[in-house]
């Protein structure tokens, strides 16, 4: 019984933050999914982009996925989540899934721009796009949010609750990117050892 009232509690919180967010952007239409898109690496090295998906309900596990870039710059963040969000938004046009009523991007207008011409190139020119840049010494209270083909950032002043989830939703991305790098970085440890291990056998036998 107390998990279902903590639930149902959190669910009208998303609700009401989602309506707060709906009016902070002005959009004219119910934000049923929001998808935000984050891309983890060090120094450029093992490259993963990630997905996830919020929904009426709250975080939907089931709707997250994984991109392991290859083939690109290292460190060019705009090549690597133009190249994610192709991918993404080619599997849902091809499994005919719901489309975001509103992506964020973990970046300012530079990775706005990027995404637009994707989605340009794929004839998906209606899709509202924001993007959540890391503020001054990295302070969430200074977290600056865009808005496509605007110059400055917006102003959440009396927003609070709408600036809240879209933070959350980003950090959210950006913990299931690390994940994914991490889990990349680990795999090719463990094979680099093994390989050290299985020469040190070979040349120890002969």
């Amino acid at each position: 019984e107390e998990s279902l009232k903590s639930k149902l509690a959190s669910k009208a919180s998303i609700s009401n933050q989602l309506k707060e967010l709906n009016k902070a952007l002005g959009i004219n239409k119910d934000l049923k999914y929001i998808d935000c898109f984050d891309v983890s690496h060090h120094m450029g090295d093992k490259s993963v982009a990630a997905c996830v998906r919020l929904n009426e309900d709250g975080f939907s596990k089931k709707d997250y996925r994984r991109f392991n870039i290859e083939g690109l710059t290292p460190g060019d963040d705009y090549a690597a989540l133009s190249h994610a969000i192709e991918r993404y938004f080619k599997r849902l046009l091809d499994e005919s899934r719901n489309f975001p009523d509103l992506l964020i991007v973990d970046g300012g207008k530079g990775q706005i721009s990027s995404v637009k011409k994707v989605l340009n190139s794929l004839s998906l020119k209606n899709q509202n796009i924001i993007g959540v840049a890391k503020g001054d010494k990295r302070d969430p209270k200074n977290d600056r949010i865009f808005l496509e083909d605007a110059k400055e950032p917006m102003d959440m002043e009396g927003f609070n609750s709408a600036k809240f989830l879209v933070q959350s939703i980003r950090d959210e991305a950006h913990r299931f990117a690390i994940t994914g790098h991490r889990a990349k970085k680990r795999k090719q440890m463990l094979l680099s050892d093994f390989a050290i291990f299985f020469l040190f056998f070979y040349f120890n036998l002969t």
